[in-house]
């Protein structure tokens, strides 16, 4: 009788192995043309599945290994495979917090819903023409001004002064060391205000 048991466990395992079967699924071959794509997993809930394998070669395309600039070569080679599950959520973003606050650890965080300033003071030099003036041209005179402010924060005002019009008010060519602006008409004060000359080909 204690053979006849034997004899039927193992006719039951050899079954139970028989019952299982092995899907394969192919997705790309040597002939494929293109490097990347989507491939689906079977979706029977009738059926469980034990174990996925994933079985591949690779190789160099029209076989060109190591033929000039064209071929393959042993650090050519690299596959990168992703496994989704669009029924679940990425573990990263699931334990992320929803926000993150620089510089702060606590679990609360004081705000306001009034805009907030940060104030910076700054020296403002005021400079002062000294000294002999080699050579001096006048512009004045002209019907154009320029409106240094208009109200915004910043501005950018860029004028040229061709050679001929500087030869024309008795300059020689070399260095400019100073210039100075006649306002006018005074207004509101312009910070950080700034002067900057270069040599330009334009006319």
């Amino acid at each position: 009788m204690k053979r006849l048991n034997a004899v039927l466990i193992l006719i039951f395992i050899i079954s139970n192995i028989w019952a299982q079967d092995t899907i394969k699924i192919q997705t790309f071959n040597w002939k494929s043309t293109n490097r990347r794509d989507t491939f689906q997993f079977p979706d029977n809930p009738n059926e469980s599945y034990r174990k996925i394998l994933m079985l591949y070669n690779m190789r160099c395309h029209d076989a060109a290994v190591g033929s000039g600039s064209v071929g393959c070569y042993e650090w050519d080679y690299s596959c990168n495979t992703f496994i989704t599950d669009p029924s679940r959520t990425d573990s990263t973003l699931q334990f992320h917090p929803n926000y993150v606050i620089s510089n702060n650890n606590a679990s609360t965080f004081a705000y306001t819903n009034l805009p907030s300033y940060v104030y910076y003071s700054y020296n403002q030099h005021f400079t002062n023409l000294i000294g002999n003036v080699l050579e001096s041209a006048n512009f004045s005179g002209g019907t154009s001004q320029i409106l240094l402010s208009d109200g915004n924060k910043v501005g950018r005002i860029q004028t040229i002064f061709t050679a001929d019009e500087l030869l024309s008010k008795g300059l020689t060519p070399g260095p400019i060391q100073r210039m100075k602006l006649d306002i006018l008409s005074p207004g509101e004060d312009i910070n950080f205000f700034s002067i900057k000359l270069k040599t330009t080909n334009k006319n």
